[in-house]
């Protein structure tokens, strides 16, 4: 008998495919209707008297474009947080009888069936919802004073020239968050490309330069250990060098790993290859304080042993004070 094998090629997965047409099709019709809106808010401040000073939000823009453009992040910070109710991977809260968001840690989960919401209902998953908490953050901001972002590379910035500085950098190879964001990344940027053209002028999140150990991205294991080092080194000399002399530096550092190096018993490359970069960055650890930094309420405590419970102080002293906080 003869038999004869045809290769049939397989469809890569798609982005798309985290969401049911029906969920693409309402986060696309509220993407589309975010932008409508901000159009009109501009033209009904305009007529309230607000300046049309030409200036959107990127531009530091305070007139009426500006406050359009507020409007808008808003609307799409709304729809972003409402996406991860919004999919085909959304779960059963059993015990509150409710949808569970797809996100319960830094990770998309396998599940084997869904629930689905309905977003003009009043349950769990609407979109009122959303934007009832989007008000409560902008209601509860801590100051009314004026603020502004930017984004740079962590080893080549100058921004933290006699900053203040606090941080939290990625943790060796625990978490890609730069393949993670764009579970959100791409619908903020279809509502709001026209507000930060550049921020967002990417198809999807840059991942290539993301300070993280993936063996994927840099030929194996050991490229990504020196890839890892290296810009990590570089990026706390820059704060060694550049932060204000007079304040602590503050960098959050928790992670977990046990893996058996064959030689000496239990190791952790991560830990070993973070704290060879702050040494080689200029930091000297002269003093350690532990301190419980954890709640109980998370998802990685239930049932896990080896679940970080406190944060450790590295203390640098010279003529100055630094900390690095680490977990």
């Amino acid at each position: 008998m003869n038999v004869t094998w045809m290769e049939i090629p397989r469809q890569a997965p798609r982005f798309s495919d985290l969401f049911t047409n029906r969920q693409l099709v309402a986060l696309t019709t509220f993407s589309d209707l975010a932008q409508e809106v901000r159009v009109k808010v501009e033209r009904d401040a305009l007529a309230t008297g607000l300046p049309g000073d030409g200036k959107g939000l990127s531009s530091g823009g305070t007139g009426a474009p500006g406050y359009a453009d507020a409007v808008g992040v808003y609307l799409a910070f709304a729809q972003s947080r409402i996406s991860q109710y919004w999919s085909s991977l959304t779960s059963w809260h059993s015990k509150g009888e409710k949808l569970q968001p797809v996100f319960g840690r830094q990770a998309i989960p396998m599940i084997w069936d869904f629930s689905e919401g309905n977003p003009l209902s009043d349950s769990t998953g609407n979109f009122q919802s959303s934007v009832d908490w989007i008000e409560k953050c902008v209601q509860a901001f801590p100051c009314n004073g004026s603020a502004s972002a930017q984004a740079a590379d962590a080893s080549q910035q100058t921004i933290s020239t006699d900053k203040l500085v606090s941080t939290d950098p990625p943790y060796y190879d625990n978490v890609p968050y730069a393949d993670l964001s764009d579970f959100f990344y791409v619908w903020l940027r279809r509502s709001l490309k026209v507000v930060f053209p550049d921020l967002l002028a990417t198809i999807a999140v840059p991942k290539a330069e993301e300070l993280a150990a993936f063996a994927s991205r840099h030929g194996g294991k050991t490229g990504a250990e020196e890839f890892f080092l290296n810009g990590m080194t570089q990026a706390m000399h820059r704060l060694a060098e550049q932060s204000h002399p007079a304040f602590p530096v503050t960098i959050y550092y928790a992670f977990k790993q046990a893996e058996d190096d064959g030689v000496a018993g239990t190791a952790s490359t991560g830990w070993d290859t973070f704290l060879d970069a702050v040494i080689r960055a200029g930091f000297a650890v002269t003093g350690t304080w532990p301190i419980r930094t954890e709640m109980k309420g998370r998802v990685r405590d239930r049932g896990e042993s080896n679940a970080l419970a406190s944060s450790i102080i590295l203390a640098r002293f010279t003529h100055e004070l630094r900390t690095v906080h680490c977990g």
